[in-house]
């Protein structure tokens, strides 16, 4: 049982596939940071939130969330695991803004946070869609604030200005996180044609070859050290 738990707890390995573990080590840690922040919140729900029923909410829909993220994880589908905490993030945030009905500079930080991690995981696609849809949300209730709506008061600051700054922080962020994405992009392609060209050879090649990992175990054989040896 205890054995259970520690393969579920970490995350999984792609043998075949570097990159993928490396991403899948990524999202774990963002999970497992993730889930002990919320154990802190729980602790402010109880000392020192107000609203505690709706915190409580939002703590166990969030606790909710990362475990189905873990899930996919484990199982090994790490792009729809990515996605949905990514998106996830940015719904969460939202939904805070609305349900809170104030914008300060700790929740523009939070969907930077969300703009960066989208951009870990899932590239350069999802990165702008999210900076956008972050841009249009601020968009929409500085121009209903503006022209005096009820109810709508978000802005500590005249509403305009506020947004602009939301957008520019957005946008600067994204700005060098472009290229480092792209580079990113084509080091990881170049990685996995050098992987697919290094094991054609390796497959093909009437030389017996074995692998062995750092600890000096046999980790592998091509098929001229199987047929050398008669396996």
């Amino acid at each position: 049982m205890l054995e259970q738990i520690k393969q579920w707890i970490k995350p999984p390995i792609f043998p075949n596939d570097k990159e993928k573990t490396q991403n899948a080590h990524i999202l774990h840690t963002l999970l497992t940071s993730m889930a002990v922040a919320l154990l802190f919140a729980i602790a402010g729900t109880i000392f020192i939130f107000v609203q505690k029923v709706g915190a409580s909410i939002i703590i166990f829909s969030l606790l909710v969330w990362i475990l189905i993220s873990r899930i996919l994880l484990q199982r090994g589908q790490l792009l729809l695991a990515s996605r949905l905490f990514a998106i996830g993030l940015w719904v969460v945030f939202t939904i805070i803004i609305l349900l809170t009905g104030r914008i300060t500079t700790s929740f523009v930080s939070l969907y930077l946070a969300a703009v960066v991690i989208a951009s870990i995981l899932l590239g350069r696609r999802v990165t702008v869609s999210l900076t956008l849809l972050s841009i249009v949300f601020g968009l929409s209730i500085t121009i209903l604030e503006s022209i005096g709506y009820p109810l709508v008061h978000y802005f500590p600051a005249p509403p305009w200005a506020s947004w602009t700054a939301w957008a520019l922080a957005l946008i600067l962020v994204l700005t060098p996180l472009n290229p480092t994405i792209q580079n990113s992009a084509q080091v990881a392609e170049a990685l996995r044609d050098s992987e697919m060209h290094f094991r054609s050879i390796y497959s093909q090649s009437p030389i017996a070859i074995e692998l062995y990992d750092a600890e000096g175990n046999l980790s592998d054989v091509n098929p001229a050290c199987l047929n050398l040896f008669g396996i």
